[in-house]
């Protein structure tokens, strides 16, 4: 129903007359099937005032709000009538009419009433809609609206509408009292989206009139940072839309967290909706602000708070390999310490062969859970212990891609052979691991009637070989194994790290080497009557002997090392003199063993 301040001013003979006379309050019109019901209170506080002076009501009607308005019709001198039914059911809230009444006392009228038509009240006017902290936490933003109060006087309270994002508005709340002007929302939260509005008047029939059609929406503040590039923080907000025309710029508040700097706020042009901002040097974390400046409005409109953290770490701080060991000949350990208050990512194993330089990805591990410290990895992939020294090194990838490296080190490679001398000459690589310091190395060995390993002997950090005499260790086994140790201490700068550890290498079993010893002469009518090798630890794979006469003619060959020669060739005793022999066989090592030499026969 739409509401018109127009005043009526009747031509009366005393000014202060007039003014004794209550003026009448239109209350209610009400349209049905039998026509206008107008319903009206006798004075401002709905009082009887004028008595027994009383004469009449007067209502007058027009179907323009500018008039002429006529007389409708007179009550009988009967203060208490308050209704009157107009039977002309041509009025309609499309097409309305217009109403005022006045009051007649001992010949006297008072002032016209407001004038009140059939139609719906007209909404009221949004003057803005903000947001209010709840004092949360996390902290919650309730929309708050603002209006005017509507200019038609039918009305008897308000609508609340809203609409989050899908274009309909839905009735939210109603107020029952036309002089409230402001509203929170506790069933909208303005800080995770904008929340929209609108508002509608409604009259003594409960029946609300269009809404104000102009939407008013909360401003919500979101802000990002590209971690992986230039690191600016971009705040980005949406425009206040009702005050096309009248915003005057908006404003952005920074708050600097780690001091609760808080510097005169920045003004943007009224048409730009994002912003780009640099944190200082020093600073991580940061709040922003919204708020929109208009000329229509003394109170801003102002956003939700939003706050972002600016992370430019990679990764841990700190990544120290502690410990690199052969645990067998098929598995390698290794740990490192890492920095437990920094961002974990992505981890990941290298690994070399021998040379540090030459690293590659070698296998994922799994991104420990915030605060570790500690990581570890047994590696039992394709490993040839006997063969390389390995390097390990931890790798962190962070979400841009970007990589961070742990300290290095490689394992202890231990090798040898055996002597004729019944000796085993073994040699091992350095231990390294940065800042490692090796105090000593140590060798262990056992043979193959035994399954624990025994120590053989401790040598300072710069010995690397070892002859290792197995004669007087007992009954000789066929075969014997052995591992070293490096004991290091690591200290780690900066870091309350200093440990004192073992390293392992891989275990190397070495057979005894098959020992030919051959006599330089024989008479076959003596006691050495038979030629043939004296063998240690023998094998008789692949086994041979020829013996040749100085023309090369072959007097003698066997495949069977238990044989020999007694001095015959052809069935008659050889001639005494010098003769050739070559013997061959593969050793338990698989050495090919080849031994040539002369020998003399004696008659």
């Amino acid at each position: 129903m739409r509401r018109f301040f127009w005043v009526m001013f009747l031509l009366i003979s005393s000014a202060t007359s007039y003014a004794q006379v209550p003026t009448p309050i239109i209350d209610c019109v009400e349209i049905d099937e039998f026509g206008s019901t107008i319903s009206w209170m006798p004075g401002t506080d709905g009082s009887v005032s004028c008595g027994a002076s009383f004469d009449a009501y007067h209502i007058y009607v027009s179907s323009t709000p500018e008039g002429p308005f006529t007389l409708l019709f007179s009550t009988a001198n009967d203060e208490s009538i308050n209704q009157y039914l107009d039977t002309n059911n041509e009025a309609t809230s499309a097409n309305p009419f217009y109403y005022y009444v006045q009051a007649e006392c001992a010949g006297v009228l008072s002032a016209p009433s407001d004038t009140i038509d059939t139609g719906f009240p007209i909404a009221p006017e949004l003057i803005v809609v903000t947001v209010s902290a709840a004092g949360t936490s996390p902290e919650t933003y309730y929309p708050v609206l603002s209006w005017n109060v509507s200019v038609s006087p039918q009305t008897d309270g308000y609508i609340i509408y809203r609409s989050e994002g899908s274009g309909s508005f839905l009735p939210i709340d109603t107020i029952f009292d036309p002089t409230v002007t402001s509203y929170i929302d506790l069933n909208a939260d303005g800080s995770s989206q904008s929340v929209s509005y609108v508002i509608a008047a409604y009259d003594c029939t409960g029946e609300p009139g269009a809404n104000n059609g102009i939407p008013h929406s909360t401003l919500f503040a979101s802000a990002d940072v590209d971690d992986c590039g230039t690191e600016a923080i971009t705040v980005n907000w949406n425009a206040y839309v009702p005050w096309a025309g009248t915003l005057s710029y908006y404003e952005v508040w920074v708050d600097v967290l780690e001091d609760g700097l808080a510097p005169a706020p920045t003004e943007i042009a009224a048409g730009t909706t994002t912003w780009s901002y640099t944190l200082p040097e020093g600073f991580s974390e940061v709040c922003f602000e919204i708020r929109a400046v208009s000329t229509v409005s003394i109170q801003p409109s102002v956003s939700n708070e939003v706050c972002i953290s600016v992370n430019d770490t990679q990764g841990p701080a700190y990544m120290y390999l502690t410990n690199l060991t052969v645990v067998d000949n098929t598995s390698i350990l290794s740990e490192w310490t890492i920095d437990p208050n920094s961002p974990l990512t992505t981890f990941s194993v290298n690994r070399g062969e021998t040379d540090s330089l030459n690293l590659s990805n070698y296998a994922p591990i799994n991104t420990p859970v915030a605060g570790t410290t500690a990581i570890s990895y047994t590696d039992s992939d394709n490993l040839a212990t006997h063969q390389f020294s390995y390097v390990y090194q931890l790798q962190h990838d962070d979400e841009c891609g970007r990589s961070g490296y742990s300290t290095v080190g490689n394992t202890i490679l231990l090798d040898g052979n055996a002597k004729f001398n019944f000796t085993n000459a073994l040699d091992w690589s350095a231990f390294a691991l940065t800042f490692a310091e090796v105090e000593s190395y140590t060798l262990y060995r056992r043979d193959n009637n035994s399954t624990a390993f025994t120590e053989v002997a401790t040598f300072d950090a710069n010995t690397f070989e070892y002859e290792d005499a197995l004669e007087g260790v007992g009954s000789l086994a066929t075969e014997y194994c052995y591992y070293v140790t490096a004991t290091y201490v690591l200290d780690i700068p900066g870091l309350d790290v200093n440990i004192t550890s073992t390293s392992k290498s891989n275990e190397l079993c070495i057979p005894l080497t098959a020992r030919l010893h051959m006599p330089n002469a024989f008479a076959p009518n003596g006691i050495n009557n038979i030629f043939k090798p004296v063998i240690v630890f023998p094998n008789y794979d692949n086994y041979s002997m020829i013996i040749m006469n100085r023309w090369g003619e072959i007097v003698y060959s066997t495949t069977n090392p238990d044989e020999g020669w007694n001095g015959e060739y052809k069935g008659q005793l050889a001639a005494q003199g010098v003769y050739t022999y070559v013997v061959k066989m593969l050793g338990q090592s698989g050495y090919n063993y080849e031994r040539k030499g002369t020998l003399m026969l004696v008659r």
